[in-house]
Protein backbone atom coordinates (compact mmCIF):
# COMPACT_ATOMS: atom_id res chain seq x y z
CA UNK A 1 0.00 0.00 0.00
CA UNK A 2 0.84 3.11 -0.58
CA UNK A 3 0.66 6.60 1.10
CA UNK A 4 -0.79 8.91 -1.62
CA UNK A 5 -4.41 10.31 -1.32
CA UNK A 6 -5.91 12.46 -3.24
CA UNK A 7 -9.79 14.31 -3.66
CA UNK A 8 -10.06 16.02 -7.36
CA UNK A 9 -12.90 18.11 -7.74
CA UNK A 10 -14.27 20.53 -10.43
CA UNK A 11 -17.62 22.59 -9.64
CA UNK A 12 -20.13 21.73 -12.40
CA UNK A 13 -23.74 22.66 -13.07
CA UNK A 14 -26.32 21.76 -10.47
CA UNK A 15 -29.29 22.79 -12.47
CA UNK A 16 -32.43 20.53 -11.43
CA UNK A 17 -31.37 19.74 -7.75
CA UNK A 18 -33.89 20.28 -5.29
CA UNK A 19 -31.83 22.74 -3.12
CA UNK A 20 -29.92 25.89 -4.17
CA UNK A 21 -27.24 25.02 -1.77
CA UNK A 22 -27.36 21.46 -3.23
CA UNK A 23 -27.45 23.12 -6.33
CA UNK A 24 -24.15 25.33 -5.80
CA UNK A 25 -21.75 22.76 -4.67
CA UNK A 26 -22.36 20.40 -7.27
CA UNK A 27 -19.29 18.75 -8.70
CA UNK A 28 -17.21 16.21 -10.58
CA UNK A 29 -15.09 14.46 -8.28
CA UNK A 30 -12.33 11.81 -9.11
CA UNK A 31 -11.00 10.31 -5.02
CA UNK A 32 -7.32 8.48 -5.59
CA UNK A 33 -5.88 6.59 -2.83
CA UNK A 34 -2.63 4.19 -2.84
CA UNK A 35 -2.69 4.88 -6.64
CA UNK A 36 -5.84 3.60 -7.12
CA UNK A 37 -9.25 5.34 -8.38
CA UNK A 38 -11.76 5.02 -5.71
CA UNK A 39 -14.39 6.46 -7.88
CA UNK A 40 -13.90 4.33 -10.64
CA UNK A 41 -17.27 3.12 -12.11
CA UNK A 42 -19.68 1.49 -14.54
CA UNK A 43 -21.78 4.28 -15.95
CA UNK A 44 -25.03 2.57 -16.83
CA UNK A 45 -26.56 5.09 -18.75
CA UNK A 46 -23.23 5.85 -20.98
CA UNK A 47 -22.46 2.14 -20.86
CA UNK A 48 -18.74 2.97 -20.14
CA UNK A 49 -16.22 2.64 -16.99
CA UNK A 50 -16.22 6.22 -15.59
CA UNK A 51 -13.29 7.99 -13.04
CA UNK A 52 -15.77 10.31 -11.01
CA UNK A 53 -18.71 11.05 -10.38
CA UNK A 54 -21.25 14.39 -10.46
CA UNK A 55 -22.41 14.74 -7.19
CA UNK A 56 -23.43 17.58 -4.64
CA UNK A 57 -20.39 18.39 -1.97
CA UNK A 58 -22.43 19.49 0.64
CA UNK A 59 -23.34 16.24 2.32
CA UNK A 60 -20.04 15.36 2.01
CA UNK A 61 -18.77 18.73 3.74
CA UNK A 62 -21.15 17.92 6.42
CA UNK A 63 -19.64 14.63 7.03
CA UNK A 64 -16.41 16.44 7.62
CA UNK A 65 -17.12 19.13 9.65
CA UNK A 66 -19.35 16.88 11.62
CA UNK A 67 -16.59 13.45 11.90
CA UNK A 68 -13.46 14.91 11.66
CA UNK A 69 -11.31 13.96 14.73
CA UNK A 70 -13.29 10.36 14.64
CA UNK A 71 -12.56 9.71 11.38
CA UNK A 72 -8.85 10.37 12.15
CA UNK A 73 -8.44 9.47 15.72
CA UNK A 74 -10.81 6.10 16.27
CA UNK A 75 -9.15 3.21 14.77
CA UNK A 76 -12.07 0.40 14.05
CA UNK A 77 -13.79 -1.60 16.20
CA UNK A 78 -13.31 -4.79 14.66
CA UNK A 79 -10.38 -6.57 12.77
CA UNK A 80 -11.99 -6.84 9.96
CA UNK A 81 -14.22 -4.07 8.68
CA UNK A 82 -17.37 -4.64 7.08
CA UNK A 83 -19.74 -2.73 4.73
CA UNK A 84 -22.40 -1.06 6.48
CA UNK A 85 -24.98 -2.75 3.86
CA UNK A 86 -23.17 -6.14 5.84
CA UNK A 87 -23.45 -4.16 9.54
CA UNK A 88 -24.91 -6.21 12.13
CA UNK A 89 -24.98 -3.81 15.11
CA UNK A 90 -26.65 0.07 16.10
CA UNK A 91 -23.10 0.22 17.13
CA UNK A 92 -21.79 -0.83 13.93
CA UNK A 93 -23.72 1.18 11.99
CA UNK A 94 -23.44 4.24 14.34
CA UNK A 95 -19.27 3.49 13.01
CA UNK A 96 -20.08 4.05 9.90
CA UNK A 97 -22.16 6.76 9.87
CA UNK A 98 -18.54 8.71 11.49
CA UNK A 99 -16.35 6.97 9.31
CA UNK A 100 -18.23 6.47 5.92
CA UNK A 101 -19.16 8.64 2.83
CA UNK A 102 -22.03 5.81 2.52
CA UNK A 103 -24.09 7.30 5.36
CA UNK A 104 -24.20 10.25 4.13
CA UNK A 105 -24.72 10.46 0.20
CA UNK A 106 -27.92 12.04 0.85
CA UNK A 107 -29.14 9.95 -2.36
CA UNK A 108 -25.92 10.54 -4.24
CA UNK A 109 -24.12 8.07 -5.98
CA UNK A 110 -20.82 7.73 -3.77
CA UNK A 111 -18.29 4.86 -3.32
CA UNK A 112 -17.91 3.25 0.31
CA UNK A 113 -14.97 4.75 1.73
CA UNK A 114 -14.13 4.39 5.30
CA UNK A 115 -11.26 6.54 6.60
CA UNK A 116 -10.30 5.38 10.43
CA UNK A 117 -7.23 5.46 11.99
CA UNK A 118 -4.02 3.30 11.22
CA UNK A 119 -1.10 3.68 14.06
CA UNK A 120 0.46 7.05 15.03
CA UNK A 121 -0.03 9.54 12.26
CA UNK A 122 -1.06 7.78 9.80
CA UNK A 123 -4.99 7.53 8.53
CA UNK A 124 -6.45 4.40 6.36
CA UNK A 125 -8.48 4.12 3.69
CA UNK A 126 -10.68 1.67 2.87
CA UNK A 127 -12.92 1.20 -0.09
CA UNK A 128 -15.44 -1.35 -1.18
CA UNK A 129 -17.21 -2.40 -4.47
CA UNK A 130 -20.48 -1.45 -5.02
CA UNK A 131 -23.25 -4.22 -5.03
CA UNK A 132 -23.76 -5.99 -8.33
CA UNK A 133 -27.27 -5.98 -10.00
CA UNK A 134 -28.38 -2.97 -8.49
CA UNK A 135 -29.89 -0.91 -10.32
CA UNK A 136 -31.07 2.29 -8.76
CA UNK A 137 -27.86 4.44 -8.71
CA UNK A 138 -26.56 5.68 -12.20
CA UNK A 139 -23.40 4.17 -11.57
CA UNK A 140 -21.42 0.67 -9.85
CA UNK A 141 -18.53 1.48 -7.87
CA UNK A 142 -15.75 -1.59 -9.36
CA UNK A 143 -12.69 -1.07 -6.87
CA UNK A 144 -12.13 -1.82 -3.63
CA UNK A 145 -9.20 -1.99 -1.48
CA UNK A 146 -7.49 -0.11 1.45
CA UNK A 147 -4.12 2.63 1.85
CA UNK A 148 -2.52 4.20 4.25
CA UNK A 149 -2.04 7.91 4.07
CA UNK A 150 -0.05 10.58 6.77
CA UNK A 151 -2.86 11.81 8.87
CA UNK A 152 -2.07 15.67 8.07
CA UNK A 153 -2.53 14.70 4.01
CA UNK A 154 -5.94 13.12 4.96
CA UNK A 155 -7.02 16.26 7.02
CA UNK A 156 -5.92 18.56 4.09
CA UNK A 157 -7.66 16.97 1.27
CA UNK A 158 -10.56 16.84 3.32
CA UNK A 159 -10.97 19.87 4.77
CA UNK A 160 -10.36 21.70 0.90
CA UNK A 161 -14.07 20.03 0.72
CA UNK A 162 -15.55 22.20 3.09
CA UNK A 163 -13.51 25.22 2.31
CA UNK A 164 -14.54 25.09 -1.05
CA UNK A 165 -18.14 24.33 0.18
CA UNK A 166 -18.56 27.34 2.60
CA UNK A 167 -16.97 29.73 -0.59
CA UNK A 168 -19.21 28.56 -3.30
CA UNK A 169 -22.12 28.91 -0.91
CA UNK A 170 -21.50 32.74 0.36
CA UNK A 171 -24.74 34.64 0.37
CA UNK A 172 -26.82 31.25 0.41
CA UNK A 173 -28.98 30.91 3.42
CA UNK A 174 -30.20 27.31 5.11
CA UNK A 175 -30.50 25.87 8.48
CA UNK A 176 -27.69 23.11 6.97
CA UNK A 177 -25.43 25.62 6.03
CA UNK A 178 -25.57 27.74 9.29
CA UNK A 179 -24.52 24.30 11.04
CA UNK A 180 -21.49 23.87 8.88
CA UNK A 181 -20.13 27.44 9.41
CA UNK A 182 -20.54 27.32 13.22
CA UNK A 183 -18.75 23.96 13.16
CA UNK A 184 -16.24 24.66 11.09
CA UNK A 185 -15.57 28.00 12.22
CA UNK A 186 -15.12 26.09 15.86
CA UNK A 187 -12.51 23.61 14.78
CA UNK A 188 -10.73 26.90 13.13
CA UNK A 189 -10.74 28.42 16.46
CA UNK A 190 -9.75 25.70 18.92
CA UNK A 191 -7.32 26.50 21.28
CA UNK A 192 -4.59 24.06 21.57
CA UNK A 193 -5.99 22.15 24.87
CA UNK A 194 -9.31 22.04 22.74
CA UNK A 195 -7.73 20.50 20.09
CA UNK A 196 -6.63 17.81 22.52
CA UNK A 197 -10.05 17.05 23.75
CA UNK A 198 -11.32 16.76 20.19
CA UNK A 199 -8.79 14.24 19.59
CA UNK A 200 -9.16 12.09 22.29
CA UNK A 201 -13.23 12.35 22.25
CA UNK A 202 -12.77 11.35 18.54
CA UNK A 203 -10.59 8.46 19.69
CA UNK A 204 -13.40 7.51 21.69
CA UNK A 205 -15.54 7.91 19.31
CA UNK A 206 -17.45 10.97 20.93
CA UNK A 207 -18.45 14.31 19.21
CA UNK A 208 -16.35 16.78 22.39
CA UNK A 209 -18.64 19.76 20.69
CA UNK A 210 -22.06 17.25 21.70
CA UNK A 211 -23.19 17.49 25.40
CA UNK A 212 -24.41 14.41 24.67
CA UNK A 213 -21.63 12.30 24.11
CA UNK A 214 -19.07 14.37 26.20
CA UNK A 215 -20.20 16.02 29.61
CA UNK A 216 -18.10 18.33 31.53
CA UNK A 217 -16.86 16.52 33.68
CA UNK A 218 -15.35 13.89 30.54
CA UNK A 219 -14.46 16.90 28.79
CA UNK A 220 -12.31 18.40 31.69
CA UNK A 221 -10.59 14.65 32.46
CA UNK A 222 -9.47 14.59 28.32
CA UNK A 223 -8.28 17.95 28.16
CA UNK A 224 -6.64 18.08 31.14
CA UNK A 225 -3.20 16.63 31.57
CA UNK A 226 -2.55 13.26 33.10
CA UNK A 227 -0.61 10.92 35.23
CA UNK A 228 0.31 8.71 32.65
CA UNK A 229 2.19 8.50 29.07
CA UNK A 230 0.57 9.30 26.01
CA UNK A 231 0.87 6.15 24.33
CA UNK A 232 -0.67 4.50 27.64
CA UNK A 233 -3.39 6.79 27.48
CA UNK A 234 -3.69 5.78 23.54
CA UNK A 235 -4.25 2.42 24.75
CA UNK A 236 -7.10 3.13 27.40
CA UNK A 237 -8.89 5.52 25.08
CA UNK A 238 -8.90 3.09 22.38
CA UNK A 239 -10.80 0.77 24.24
CA UNK A 240 -14.30 3.22 23.92
CA UNK A 241 -15.25 2.99 27.88
CA UNK A 242 -15.40 6.96 29.00
CA UNK A 243 -16.46 4.86 32.47
CA UNK A 244 -13.30 3.12 32.33
CA UNK A 245 -10.52 6.32 31.76
CA UNK A 246 -10.94 8.38 35.69
CA UNK A 247 -10.60 5.37 37.83
CA UNK A 248 -7.86 3.56 36.06
CA UNK A 249 -5.81 6.31 35.37
CA UNK A 250 -3.93 6.40 39.22
CA UNK A 251 -4.48 2.64 38.68
CA UNK A 252 -2.25 2.68 35.82
CA UNK A 253 0.24 5.39 37.44
CA UNK A 254 0.71 3.38 40.31
CA UNK A 255 1.74 0.52 38.05
CA UNK A 256 4.11 2.07 36.35
CA UNK A 257 5.67 3.88 39.11
CA UNK A 258 6.25 0.48 40.64
CA UNK A 259 7.56 -0.75 37.05
CA UNK A 260 10.82 1.82 37.84
CA UNK A 261 11.92 -0.45 40.43
CA UNK A 262 11.95 -3.84 38.48
CA UNK A 263 15.07 -5.86 37.76
CA UNK A 264 16.60 -8.84 36.64
CA UNK A 265 20.28 -10.24 36.00
CA UNK A 266 22.64 -8.43 33.88
CA UNK A 267 22.23 -11.12 31.24
CA UNK A 268 18.47 -10.91 31.11
CA UNK A 269 18.61 -7.19 30.63
CA UNK A 270 20.99 -6.88 28.05
CA UNK A 271 19.55 -9.71 25.85
CA UNK A 272 16.68 -7.63 26.54
CA UNK A 273 17.90 -4.58 25.28
CA UNK A 274 19.52 -6.31 22.22
CA UNK A 275 16.48 -7.67 21.02
CA UNK A 276 14.44 -4.93 21.35
CA UNK A 277 17.19 -2.91 19.13
CA UNK A 278 16.71 -5.52 16.42
CA UNK A 279 12.84 -6.09 16.50
CA UNK A 280 11.37 -4.67 13.68
CA UNK A 281 8.95 -1.80 14.02
CA UNK A 282 5.45 -2.35 12.36
CA UNK A 283 5.66 0.10 9.41
CA UNK A 284 2.39 2.15 8.36
CA UNK A 285 -0.16 0.20 5.88
CA UNK A 286 1.24 -2.96 6.90
CA UNK A 287 -0.78 -5.90 7.57
CA UNK A 288 -0.48 -6.10 11.28
CA UNK A 289 -0.99 -10.04 11.36
CA UNK A 290 1.47 -10.61 8.73
CA UNK A 291 3.93 -8.60 10.81
CA UNK A 292 3.24 -10.46 14.21
CA UNK A 293 3.43 -13.62 12.62
CA UNK A 294 6.87 -12.60 10.45
CA UNK A 295 8.33 -11.24 14.27
CA UNK A 296 7.54 -14.36 16.37
CA UNK A 297 9.40 -16.51 13.58
CA UNK A 298 12.42 -14.08 13.67
CA UNK A 299 12.27 -14.15 17.88
CA UNK A 300 12.23 -17.40 17.87
CA UNK A 301 15.43 -17.90 15.74
CA UNK A 302 16.90 -14.96 16.77
CA UNK A 303 16.82 -13.89 20.07
CA UNK A 304 15.53 -17.44 21.78
CA UNK A 305 17.34 -19.84 19.69
CA UNK A 306 15.06 -22.46 19.11
CA UNK A 307 13.16 -24.63 16.71
CA UNK A 308 9.39 -23.97 15.45
CA UNK A 309 8.93 -27.87 17.11
CA UNK A 310 10.32 -26.14 20.54
CA UNK A 311 6.83 -25.88 22.02
CA UNK A 312 5.06 -25.80 25.82
CA UNK A 313 6.86 -26.35 28.88
CA UNK A 314 10.12 -25.88 26.81
CA UNK A 315 9.25 -22.76 24.81
CA UNK A 316 8.04 -21.39 28.78
CA UNK A 317 11.68 -21.99 30.19
CA UNK A 318 13.90 -20.39 27.01
CA UNK A 319 10.91 -17.20 26.98
CA UNK A 320 11.63 -16.96 31.05
CA UNK A 321 15.55 -17.85 30.91
CA UNK A 322 16.27 -15.12 28.38
CA UNK A 323 13.81 -12.68 28.19
CA UNK A 324 11.16 -12.33 30.48
CA UNK A 325 11.82 -14.40 33.76
CA UNK A 326 8.81 -15.63 36.40
CA UNK A 327 9.68 -13.41 39.07
CA UNK A 328 8.98 -10.19 36.65
CA UNK A 329 5.03 -10.85 35.51
CA UNK A 330 2.65 -10.52 38.31
CA UNK A 331 -1.26 -11.06 37.98
CA UNK A 332 -3.23 -8.19 39.00
CA UNK A 333 -6.53 -7.65 40.76
CA UNK A 334 -10.08 -7.96 38.81
CA UNK A 335 -9.99 -4.12 39.34
CA UNK A 336 -7.85 -3.13 36.77
CA UNK A 337 -9.34 -5.34 34.42
CA UNK A 338 -12.28 -3.88 32.97
CA UNK A 339 -13.54 -2.95 29.59
CA UNK A 340 -11.35 -5.12 27.56
CA UNK A 341 -8.15 -4.03 29.42
CA UNK A 342 -6.03 -7.05 29.99
CA UNK A 343 -2.68 -6.26 31.24
CA UNK A 344 0.43 -3.91 30.50
CA UNK A 345 4.13 -4.23 29.59
CA UNK A 346 7.15 -2.19 30.10
CA UNK A 347 10.28 -2.14 31.42
CA UNK A 348 11.72 -0.31 34.49
CA UNK A 349 14.32 2.05 35.03
CA UNK A 350 17.26 -0.33 34.64
CA UNK A 351 16.11 -1.83 31.71
CA UNK A 352 14.33 -4.72 33.50
CA UNK A 353 11.09 -6.41 32.19
CA UNK A 354 7.65 -5.57 34.02
CA UNK A 355 4.52 -7.38 32.98
CA UNK A 356 1.00 -7.44 34.78
CA UNK A 357 -1.59 -9.87 33.27
CA UNK A 358 -4.77 -10.71 34.76
CA UNK A 359 -5.42 -14.08 36.08
CA UNK A 360 -6.18 -17.01 33.76
CA UNK A 361 -5.65 -20.71 33.48
CA UNK A 362 -2.44 -21.88 32.01
CA UNK A 363 -3.31 -21.85 28.69
CA UNK A 364 -5.12 -17.72 28.74
CA UNK A 365 -1.99 -17.20 30.75
CA UNK A 366 0.68 -18.19 28.16
CA UNK A 367 -0.95 -16.47 25.09
CA UNK A 368 -1.42 -12.61 27.64
CA UNK A 369 2.52 -12.78 28.55
CA UNK A 370 3.18 -13.62 24.85
CA UNK A 371 1.29 -10.70 23.91
CA UNK A 372 2.97 -9.01 26.50
CA UNK A 373 6.38 -9.85 25.10
CA UNK A 374 5.75 -8.25 22.10
CA UNK A 375 4.74 -4.85 23.51
CA UNK A 376 8.26 -5.06 25.25
CA UNK A 377 10.22 -5.64 22.04
CA UNK A 378 7.89 -3.49 19.67
CA UNK A 379 7.54 -0.42 21.58
CA UNK A 380 9.76 1.90 23.28
CA UNK A 381 7.36 3.38 25.55
CA UNK A 382 4.93 1.71 28.22
CA UNK A 383 1.71 -0.28 26.45
CA UNK A 384 -1.81 -1.87 27.68
CA UNK A 385 -2.68 -4.70 26.52
CA UNK A 386 -6.37 -4.77 25.07
CA UNK A 387 -8.91 -6.37 23.27
CA UNK A 388 -9.03 -3.38 20.90
CA UNK A 389 -8.52 -3.49 17.36
CA UNK A 390 -5.46 -0.92 16.77
CA UNK A 391 -2.49 -2.01 14.53
CA UNK A 392 -0.30 -2.89 17.90
CA UNK A 393 -2.87 -4.82 19.54
CA UNK A 394 -3.74 -6.90 16.43
CA UNK A 395 0.19 -7.74 16.15
CA UNK A 396 0.76 -8.27 19.26
CA UNK A 397 -2.56 -11.57 18.81
CA UNK A 398 -1.11 -12.61 15.78
CA UNK A 399 2.76 -12.69 17.11
CA UNK A 400 1.38 -14.64 20.40
CA UNK A 401 -0.37 -17.05 18.49
CA UNK A 402 2.41 -17.45 15.63
CA UNK A 403 5.16 -18.30 18.94
CA UNK A 404 2.76 -20.76 21.25
CA UNK A 405 1.24 -22.05 17.40
CA UNK A 406 3.54 -22.31 14.88
CA UNK A 407 1.81 -22.31 11.47
CA UNK A 408 5.13 -24.54 10.15
CA UNK A 409 4.52 -27.44 12.98
CA UNK A 410 0.35 -27.34 12.19
CA UNK A 411 0.89 -27.66 8.98
CA UNK A 412 3.32 -30.61 9.46
CA UNK A 413 0.46 -32.30 11.48
CA UNK A 414 -2.63 -31.93 9.72
CA UNK A 415 -2.65 -34.21 7.06
CA UNK A 416 -6.31 -34.04 5.87
CA UNK A 417 -7.85 -30.80 4.09
CA UNK A 418 -10.99 -31.49 7.19
CA UNK A 419 -10.30 -30.98 10.38
CA UNK A 420 -12.57 -32.25 12.98
CA UNK A 421 -13.46 -30.60 16.06
CA UNK A 422 -11.51 -33.06 18.24
CA UNK A 423 -8.49 -32.81 16.37
CA UNK A 424 -8.56 -28.90 17.02
CA UNK A 425 -9.10 -29.62 20.92
CA UNK A 426 -6.09 -32.06 20.95
CA UNK A 427 -3.38 -29.99 18.68
CA UNK A 428 -4.78 -27.11 21.72
CA UNK A 429 -4.11 -29.49 24.60
CA UNK A 430 -0.60 -30.44 22.95
CA UNK A 431 0.31 -26.40 22.47
CA UNK A 432 -1.20 -25.74 25.68
CA UNK A 433 -2.70 -22.97 24.27
CA UNK A 434 -6.74 -22.54 23.71
CA UNK A 435 -8.55 -24.10 20.35
CA UNK A 436 -9.26 -20.78 18.95
CA UNK A 437 -5.58 -20.13 18.96
CA UNK A 438 -6.02 -23.31 16.98
CA UNK A 439 -8.67 -22.66 14.64
CA UNK A 440 -7.54 -18.58 13.88
CA UNK A 441 -4.47 -20.14 12.82
CA UNK A 442 -5.69 -23.09 10.59
CA UNK A 443 -7.71 -20.25 9.11
CA UNK A 444 -5.64 -17.16 9.15
CA UNK A 445 -2.84 -19.67 6.92
CA UNK A 446 -5.14 -21.44 5.02
CA UNK A 447 -3.83 -24.70 6.84
CA UNK A 448 -6.95 -26.70 6.06
CA UNK A 449 -10.84 -26.67 7.03
CA UNK A 450 -12.54 -26.91 9.83
CA UNK A 451 -15.37 -28.77 10.29
CA UNK A 452 -18.48 -27.20 11.21
CA UNK A 453 -20.40 -27.73 15.34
Amino acid sequence: MTSAFEIRFAWTDGAGMRDAALAETSARVEVWAGGACVTRAWHRRLRSVVEGVEISLLPVAEWVADSLPTLCFEGPRADHVRSLRGARSAAERAWHRRHGWLAWRAGFALPELLVSRAGEGFVRVDWLRGPSGFDAMPVQFLEEGSAVAPRDVVIEELSKIVDGVLARCQGIESAELSALRERWALRADATSGERRLLERAGRLGLDAYDAGDVDDALAALLEADVAIAEPVLDDLLDLADPACIEPQIPRIAALLEEARGAVATPAVTERLRRARHEFPSLPPGAAPHEHGYACASRLREASLGVAPGVLGSALDDAIADRLLPAANLRETSTDFLVGGLQGLATTGTHGAPFVVARPRAAAGRRFDRARALYSLLAASTPRLITSASEPHQQASRAFAAELLAPAAFLRARITSPLVEREDVDALARELVVDPRVVEHQIDNHALAEIAAG
